[in-house]
């Protein structure tokens, strides 16, 4: 028995960590970003394993129903923001269970958004109902926006006070936390999708309201700080989807801004700034990158 205990005690301090203090030091040197701390990392101690990409989601694309291309509306300006816009909803946090959800809150984040522009705010709606309930996705495991718009559309959303996010997989329930009936409380639904290919297509649906995005992740994604992000350094650890609230082309480099699930810790107080052409963000995973109408 000791012996077992042993080897799980070698095994586990073999794992590779996600944040690596020499590649900190490395990235000080190279990137034109700011760079978090070892000390004040949100992902310092998580293993590498624990981000990785178990669904392998990035080969799994040939099968996807894409939606028609948005019709890119003509001059779109240099600049579109909804940071600060009333109804952009809160930076949520998926904690450190649940290493894949961001697929769930940057669609459930579009809907509220989107939502409220429209003229009903029912604050965050519900990622955690995305995460159980929709069975063409693999809950904490991962998943795709377009796959979730798609339950959206046939289902809307519950309130996130109905379901709230607790971190980890479990059965659809079925029924509200807070007591209100589940099926008359579903709200939002997706009217009308397009997936987006192109950085003017996303230009153009963003003036609309906040769309979801998703690109891969190195492993300096992790360490962002402040600044535009561009990889540059690091090996490729999974798909990340985020909520993209605005895109500004007088900065070099152009640069998206999105709002990630990781809290307000994390990079700009919750936000990224990443440059336009990072990241295979475009033209390369067609489930990935989504508007919609709610």
């Amino acid at each position: 028995m000791k012996a077992i205990f042993l080897a799980i005690l070698l095994v586990a301090s073999m794992a590779e960590p996600l944040i690596k203090k020499e590649l900190i030091e490395e990235l000080k040197q190279k990137a034109s970003w700011q760079v978090t701390e070892y000390e004040e990392n949100l992902f310092k101690g998580v293993a590498s394993e624990e981000i990785e990409d178990s669904q392998k989601l990035s080969e799994s694309d040939a099968d996807a129903e894409v939606y028609p291309e948005h019709e890119v509306k003509q001059n779109t300006p240099s600049e579109v923001n909804w940071q600060g816009a009333s109804c952009m909803h809160s930076i949520k946090s998926q904690g450190d269970e649940c290493a894949a959800a961001s697929f769930a809150f940057a669609v459930a984040g579009m809907a509220s958004d989107r939502c409220c522009l429209k003229g009903t705010d029912h604050g965050w709606l519900s990622p955690m109902e995305l995460l159980s309930c929709d069975k063409s996705n693999y809950g904490c495991a991962g998943g795709w926006p377009l796959d979730s718009v798609n339950y959206t559309i046939n289902h809307g959303l519950v309130e996130d006070a109905c379901y709230p996010y607790n971190g980890r997989n479990e059965p659809c329930p079925l029924k509200c936390k807070n007591g209100k009936d589940w099926n008359t409380t579903h709200v939002c639904k997706c009217s009308s999708p397009t997936s987006l290919k192109t950085y003017e297509e996303l230009k153009s649906a963003l003036t609309n309201g906040p769309v979801v995005v998703t690109f891969e992740a190195f492993e300096d994604f992790y360490l962002y700080k402040a600044g535009i992000y561009c990889h540059t350094a690091g090996k490729f650890k999974r798909l990340v989807s985020g909520r993209v609230v605005a895109y500004n082309d007088t900065t070099t480099p152009p640069h998206l801004t999105l709002a990630m699930s990781f809290g307000t810790t994390w990079g700009e107080q919750g936000f990224i700034r990443m440059c336009n052409s990072c990241c295979g963000m475009f033209g390369k995973y067609s489930k990935g990158n989504v508007a919609c109408n709610y």
